[in-house]
């Protein structure tokens, strides 16, 4: 279609340049970007991104180097495209100077990510520390290095940082939780001086779910009701609660207001709903959330669910509905039964 028009404008080349990329084939995006009469610095862009995308770091410093030479004006899409390519290779310091670039936020929040993901926190708290805006906001990527066990020297970081926003909290609770220090994330919690947001309380949340803390869990959501009650209807924050807190405490009373105050309901919510349901044994009250609700929805059952409305059937001594289903599974839903479907058949039978 690109070669058969008449005329194509800046528009049309970006575009057929960004869906090669896509593609992974660089050479050919190469092509049309050498045969482009005039190149405009998103095309550029596209191209540094391909090449950083399959570990071609010397091709992207090149480009970079060929849209100075040519006047191209790097834009913060520039920077970020050759920081993601230093990424993939691992080459930070070939990247580190860029003339010609007003530095942001932006910048220095994936030169800190990149210094972290080798394990250079010192060097990253160094970069925020000199940089002319506030390190605060964006120092939650030093800390991503503590999924790779770096949590003293994050710690020493987060110590050290004289402003400490929500989101360094946050990045500092989650590397505590990568690393398995549930316990620790629900101190922290404890002492933070800020007002958590919606990412504080998934991390918090998942820590009680680890240690099975149930009671912990449910004083957690009880604050969230009194202090940011919007923050109910939040689609991951309500999977939260139902999956890890009242459905496995059998409150199911509790489950269904917070299932009904989610806004986006996925198929995760609505699982953990009717597999709450299924393992107290209503087996009725799963099917009627199942045939009633459900299909109403639109939303198409998965595995998981199709599970549990078996176990429901098992638990309710239904038969027929539980073979209903069963054979549903690949019918109706396009799926295919798994060992567990029949396991959960056999019981019932």
């Amino acid at each position: 279609v690109f070669d058969r028009m008449p005329e194509r404008n800046a528009v049309s080349w970006i575009l057929m340049i960004t869906a090669l990329c896509r593609d992974g084939n660089v050479v050919q995006a190469r092509r049309r970007l050498d045969t482009m009469p005039h190149r405009p610095v998103a095309c550029y862009n596209a191209m540094m991104g391909c090449y950083g995308q399959n570990g071609h770091v010397e091709e992207a410093s090149e480009t970079f180097r060929l849209m100075i030479v040519e006047g191209a004006v790097p834009d913060e899409a520039t920077f970020t495209s050759v920081l993601g390519a230093c990424s993939h290779g691992g080459l930070l310091d070939h990247f580190r100077a860029m003339a010609g670039v007003e530095h942001v936020r932006e910048h220095y929040c994936c030169v800190a990510d990149i210094l972290g993901r080798v394990g250079k926190l010192t060097e990253a708290h160094e970069l925020l520390n000199s940089m002319p805006l506030r390190p605060g906001a964006i120092g939650w990527t030093s800390f991503e290095s503590g999924r790779c066990g770096g949590i003293d020297e994050a710690k020493m970081v987060f110590s050290s940082m004289e402003v400490r926003d929500v989101v360094s909290w946050n990045s500092f609770l989650s590397a505590y939780a990568r690393n398995g220090y549930s316990i620790r994330v629900l101190g922290l919690f404890e002492e933070m001086d800020v007002k958590p947001d919606k990412v504080t309380y998934l991390a918090v949340l998942d820590a009680c779910a680890t240690m099975a803390a149930l009671q912990r869990g449910k004083e957690i959501h009880h604050r969230i009701a009194v202090e940011d009650e919007q923050l109910l209807s939040d689609t991951m924050l309500g999977n939260s609660l139902l999956n890890i807190l009242h459905c496995r405490s059998g409150n199911l009373e509790q489950a269904r207001k917070i299932f009904d105050l989610v806004e986006r309901r996925r198929v995760v919510a609505w699982t953990a709903m009717l597999c709450g349901f299924a393992e107290r044994g209503l087996g009725r009250e799963a099917l009627h959330l199942l045939r009633e609700e459900l299909s109403l929805e639109g939303i198409e059952p998965d595995h998981i669910t199709l599970l549990g409305v078996i176990f429901g059937c098992g638990n309710a001594g239904l038969l027929e509905d539980g073979l209903e289903y069963l054979t549903r599974i690949c019918d109706d839903y396009g799926l295919i039964p798994q060992m567990n479907h029949y396991g959960c058949m056999v019981d019932l039978l």
